[in-house]
């Protein structure tokens, strides 16, 4: 945590914090636009302190500090490199340093059009092209016939194009909200004071895919641990299911699949059902997790 008796130099220090942030993971520094050198001036900072007496904090019916600061556009000038130059929104958002979606929004209130994607240039669509290739994902043929129809699996584009999406999927999280019982899971960990990683992807078997909780060795933890959530209808609850159907027992197979290689990788495995979690009290988890 960032301490200092000065407050502009604490907004500076933790501007700096997050640009070194920024700088070493994959997201560009304008994520952390609020923290840029544009807002970092005397005049802004003054004004900033005064609004904010309440030390950050902020009640119903006040007014946000940052009410009427709105970042200036030029939209014609914008608007003219977007047709007379043939840039992309994209590409003009990067030399404004804003996001492309401020742009976007700004031209549809102002009424002006934007090219539609039959209206490409060229020049971009070649560069679009060449990004989908480099991520293994070819695109349609002209005659927008898909390029893999007739294709097998041992075809080396389709195999390629398969490896393509595999990697895009290791940082996916699907689905892309946490299940009840992932929440309760969540809740019941932090209240344990239990250090995990939630959709952590399992590269290492086989069967690779994204686990619901990574727990790695630590005090109380006798071994790096995977903590599975299991709903009862999708991966067959023999108890909640007597007869299961097709896509259930896919699953099941896959569940013991992957199980058996993290296992074997020297995982320990912890498969809970939901039915189980949902009368689950904390002590429970405690005691299953030793």
């Amino acid at each position: 945590m960032l301490r200092t008796n000065n407050k502009d130099e604490g907004y500076r220090m933790k501007a700096q914090t997050l640009t070194g942030v920024s700088s070493s993971s994959k997201y560009p520094s304008s994520s952390f636009l609020f923290f840029n050198d544009n807002f970092l001036n005397k005049e802004v900072l003054s004004n900033t302190m005064e609004q904010r007496k309440n030390n950050g904090t902020f009640s119903k019916g006040a007014t946000p500090w940052n009410y009427g600061l709105k970042t200036k556009l030029n939209l014609l000038d914008i608007y003219r490199k977007h047709w007379n130059e043939n840039k992309s929104i994209i590409e003009i958002s990067k030399e404004l340093g804003v996001s492309d979606r401020l742009i976007r929004l700004r031209l549809k209130e102002n009424g002006y059009n934007l090219r539609k994607k039959e209206d490409r240039p060229d020049r971009i669509k070649k560069k679009i092209s060449e990004t989908m290739k480099e991520r293994g994902i070819e695109p349609k043929e002209k005659n927008n016939i898909a390029w893999n129809k007739g294709l097998d699996k041992n075809d080396e584009r389709v195999r390629k194009n398969i490896q393509g999406l595999l990697e895009n999927r290791k940082y996916q999280i699907l689905p892309k909200r946490d299940t009840s019982i992932e929440l309760k899971m969540k809740k019941y960990l932090s209240d344990l004071k239990i250090n995990f990683i939630q959709h952590k992807y399992i590269s290492q078997i086989k069967h690779a895919y994204q686990c619901d909780f990574y727990i790695p060795k630590q005090d109380g933890i006798s071994k790096d641990t995977i903590l599975e959530c299991d709903g009862c209808y999708w991966h067959g609850c023999p108890i909640c299911f007597k007869e299961t159907n097709k896509q259930q027992r896919k699953q099941i197979a896959k569940d013991n699949k992957r199980t058996k290689e993290l296992k074997g990788q020297g995982l320990r495995v912890i498969r809970l059902w939901e039915h189980e979690i949902n009368q689950m009290k904390l002590n429970d988890l405690k005691q299953k997790l030793k």
